[in-house]
């Protein structure tokens, strides 16, 4: 594997992720799962940073 098709496979994950999203709960409903948890994980990733920062 050079690295155009590295890239190649890495430019094309999130549509891999959304398409299986799609697939497993519908068009708008997987959109919107995936939506939230992405919002969610940012935020929980966000506020363990917030904690660190602010009590080190």
């Amino acid at each position: 594997m050079d690295l155009q098709e590295l890239l190649e496979s890495l430019i094309s994950l999130p549509s891999i992720v959304i398409a299986y999203y799609d697939d497993l709960y519908g068009y708008p409903w997987g959109r919107m799962r995936l939506t939230g948890s992405l919002c969610l994980g940012f935020a929980f990733w966000l506020a363990i940073l917030s904690l660190l920062f602010n009590h080190a």
